[in-house]
């Protein structure tokens, strides 16, 4: 009988020893949660420390679609008891919004689902073909799970100019043909749809993008009214019976009418009731958008004429649905005065030089007046104090760092000829 002794090196080799993971971090991001990052590693805090597992959370960070570059090491942690692991990763940072179209899904309950699914992401993802193709098979499975199976597509494409991310069933979108509205009783259909169809017939169907042409065609007819309150409530789209394309149909709320309250400013104390006069709000008549803006554009003249010519108006507006009241708030943000700095003029001999020189009452120093130059030029062509002149205008030419305005006036310029 024969007995095969196994080396005593090999029958007594020491064990590498074990230590466990005590801390796992992340270096190098500036868009994702560093819990959130961990988390997809799959690493544990307590487990033991093998290179394997770190090298499969390595993995599994760049196979997210998250990062350009991953990489990792593990120290000693301070304890002497185990380590630290650290990944260090480089983000994507294009990325893109994200929007449904066609899918028959709450927004946003399937937003929800998704971030459950993809942690880091929100509103933005990569457009890379890895991160399309799963949150593809996590819209069908939601979609699925709701009663609801469909094929789901997904592409970087435009949508209003901008780069977006586009989930909807395969095959192009379908073209609208018709619009209608339901629920409008104080805008009348035609004008309604003399709003609506040059932007939107021949247009591809997509309801984010079409209620964007209804916020932007539509709405104002309703703020010229005092509607503030008007809703989009329902927009629903089915083949055309009379003509190739989508019958689409827009179920309003025109809500009632407000009137102004009381005009109030912010932003320069001591002087609201000047500029409040300045605004011309007037108060209890219909609450009519095209107003405000007038107004901004009043109160912008009045800081310039002050020396404020960097000056910037914002209005905002409450509304006290109890009493059906509209308050605009104009806040707004003066900026530096200005000086006025020289006169310089084109197209003059010396004797018109010299009468402007004799009229052109702002003095180099003093406190420029936004409004004085086209003043200037208005007075100048209406007294036909110049023979022979044409055209005149006044260029203003700011300085934003000596806080200085030049001003040029530029006399009978030649105007370029339209070639037919």
């Amino acid at each position: 009988m024969f007995c095969l002794a196994l080396p005593a090196l090999l029958l007594f080799a020491p064990q590498k020893p074990l230590y466990p993971i005590e801390t796992v971090r992340v270096t190098g991001s500036k868009l994702y949660n560093e819990a959130a990052i961990i988390a997809i590693t799959g690493l544990r805090t307590g487990e033991m420390l093998e290179e394997g597992k770190i090298e499969s959370g390595r993995d599994k960070l760049l196979a997210n679609g998250a990062f350009t570059n991953v990489s990792f090491r593990y120290d000693p942690a301070p304890s002497k008891k185990g380590y630290v692991v650290t990944f260090d990763v480089d983000d994507l940072e294009q990325l893109f919004e994200y929007r449904f179209d066609r899918l028959d899904a709450d927004d946003a309950k399937l937003r929800a689902y998704l971030k459950q699914r993809e942690p880091l992401f929100d509103k933005r993802i990569p457009g890379a073909d890895t991160v399309l193709a799963r949150f593809r098979a996590e819209i069908s499975e939601y979609l699925k799970s709701q009663n609801k199976p469909a094929e789901v597509q997904g592409k970087v494409t435009t949508d209003a100019g901008e780069p977006v991310v586009l989930f909807s069933p395969p095959g192009q979108m379908p073209a609208v043909a018709t619009v209608t509205f339901t629920g409008n009783k104080v805008v009348t259909l035609t004008e309604l749809q003399n709003k609506i169809h040059p932007v939107a017939v021949g247009s591809q169907f997509r309801e984010t993008r079409f209620r964007e042409l209804l916020e932007i065609g539509v709405r104002p007819i309703y703020e010229s009214r005092g509607r503030l309150r008007m809703k989009f409530t329902k927009v629903e789209s089915k083949p055309s019976t009379e003509v190739k394309g989508l019958a689409v149909t827009v179920a309003m709320d025109e809500g009632e009418s407000f009137s102004f309250g009381e005009a109030r400013v912010t932003g320069m104390p001591g002087s609201e009731p000047a500029l409040i006069k300045a605004a011309a709000l007037p108060q209890s008549e219909v609450a009519d958008m095209q107003l405000v803006a007038a107004a901004q554009t009043r109160l912008e003249r009045f800081l310039r004429a002050a020396s404020h010519m960097a000056a910037t108006v914002h209005a905002d507006r409450q509304l006290d649905d109890k009493e059906r009241l509209c308050y605009i708030t104009f806040q707004i943000v003066p900026g530096p005065k200005y000086t006025f700095g020289k006169l310089t003029y084109q197209g003059l001999d010396l004797f018109g030089e010299a009468e402007i020189k004799r009229i052109w009452t702002m003095k180099s120093g003093e406190p420029y007046n936004g409004e004085y130059p086209d003043l200037f030029v208005a007075r100048v062509t209406e007294d036909k104090l110049f023979d022979g002149l044409e055209n005149l205008r006044a260029v203003a030419i700011p300085n934003h760092e000596a806080l200085t305005v030049d001003v040029k006036l530029v006399f009978n310029e030649r105007k370029p000829k339209i070639l037919k």
